[in-house]
This record gives C-alpha cells, sequence and structure tokens, in this order.
C-alpha cells in the first residue's frame, strides 16, 4: 500500500535446480537444490528495496530448515503441471504449509514465457500461466488399451496363435462342406457323411507304415554291403 509497492519475482527452471543470485544476500535467497523461487520486494522512493519474503516453492532440497521431492504429477484437460516443494516457513514456525507450484498450459501456435497468475498463501500454491505447443491437443491421438478384468494390460494373439486358429477354421469348414455335400449329393448318414472316407479311415495304416519304414531307416546294423539279410 502507498507510499510503499510489494513486488512478487519468480524464478523457475523446470530442468534443473537454479543458480546463485549475484548481489544478494545468502538469506535472500531459496536453499540449494530450489527450481522454483518466489521472491517479494517491498519498494519505496528514497529507501533501498527490501526483501521481505523468499518462499522455495519446488525442487529437490534436503537443508536443516527445507526438504523436500519434486513430484511431478500431471492432471486433466487444459493440462496442468503441478510440481511440490518443502512446507513454508519451515517449522518451527506455525503455520508451515506445503508448497506447490501449478502451471496451467494454454495452447499456442508460438511458444511464450510463463506468466504469474497468482500465489495462495492458504494453499501454499503459486499458479502460472504458460502459453505453448505442447498446450495443443494432438490430431490423431487415440487412448491407449483398456486393462482386461485381472488389471493386466490386454494383450494381442501372436502370429503363432493366429495360425493355429486360422487351421482350425479351415478344418471346421472342410468337414463341414463336405458332409453338407455327400448329404445333399448322396443322401449320406453316419460314416459316410465324412469327406474323403477311405483316406481317412486308411490314415492310420499309412502312419504305421510310415513310422516303421523311418525305425527300420535308422536302426543301426539293419543291413551290410547293401544287402538286407532274409
Amino acid at each position: 500500500s502507498p507510499p510503499t509497492q510489494s513486488i512478487s519475482e519468480v524464478e523457475i527452471d523446470l530442468c534443473k535446480a537454479l543458480s546463485t543470485k549475484e548481489g544478494v544476500a545468502e538469506g535472500d535467497q531459496c536453499p540449494s537444490g530450489t527450481r522454483v523461487c518466489l521472491r517479494t520486494t517491498n519498494q519505496k522512493d528514497g529507501v533501498p528495496d527490501r526483501i521481505t519474503r523468499v518462499v522455495p516453492i519446488a525442487g529437490d532440497i534436503s537443508t536443516d530448515a527445507y526438504k523436500s521431492s519434486l513430484n511431478a504429477e500431471f492432471t486433466g484437460e487444459p493440462l496442468v503441471l503441478t510440481l511440490h516443494g518443502p512446507a513454508y516457513p519451515p517449522a518451527p514456525h506455525d503455520p508451515s504449509i506445503p508448497q506447490s507450484l501449478a502451471i496451467t498450459f494454454g495452447c499456442s501456435d508460438s511458444e511464450h514465457a510463463p506468466t504469474y497468475s497468482k500465489y495462495d498463501e492458504s494453499k501454499g500454491v503459486l499458479y502460472l500461466d504458460w502459453s505453448s505447443k505442447a498446450g495443443c491437443a494432438q490430431k490423431g491421438a487415440v487412448e491407449p488399451p483398456p486393462d482386461d478384468v485381472n488389471g493386466g494390460p490386454r494383450r494381442g494373439w501372436s502370429g503363432v496363435g493366429w495360425f493355429f486358429f486360422l487351421l482350425f477354421i479351415i478344418i471346421i469348414g472342410y468337414f463341414g462342406v463336405g458332409a453338407y455335400y455327400n448329404y445333399t449329393q448322396y443322401g449320406a448318414s453316419g460314416w459316410d457323411l465324412l469327406p474323403h472316407r477311405d483316406f481317412w479311415r486308411d490314415l492310420p495304416y499309412l502312419l504305421r507304415d510310415i513310422t516303421s519304414h523311418l525305425c527300420s531307416t535308422i536302426r543301426p546294423g539293419g543291413s551290410r554291403g547293401g544287402y538286407t539279410s532274409v
């Protein structure tokens, strides 16, 4: 309020921890590991600026006063990125409220710097708006396949599974069409409905002969000098 005014400044780097700010006392800087820092400065004409609040909003921080893990989260539409930070003010101050950053992404054809929206002291949430191509819906995007009833991801059949499925369909079709043909053309019934009945009847004997031939071929000592003993 006049004759002073408070200016809030947000420093943010989502990729790495913020570096030390030159020309600022150590007590007026966010702790090491901070990625989002809120600094409030009180200004008055003729009087040097005075920093009244330094809040580590988000980051991987481990100091005597502050401890937190970044823990990024994405939610809903529009896209909102939430980053977590330590409680402020640090214990033993009361109330000590966990801090967080909420960035709402808007769709834009060009990239813009994030803009300050508000800081809710009661919730400890700093709100920023960020217009970017990343906030635009992707054309042709599809939903991931739903999980099955057992909670695992639904999987398609393998090539071997499809092969045996098609083979089963072909066999069923062969016997079905053959039986229908024999019934309509010859009035067959019972085993006579079976297509190529003689072949299927002789198949066990054919397999037996093939097996016997293979066994005699690979059995050692079965012949000598090209002659078979009789």
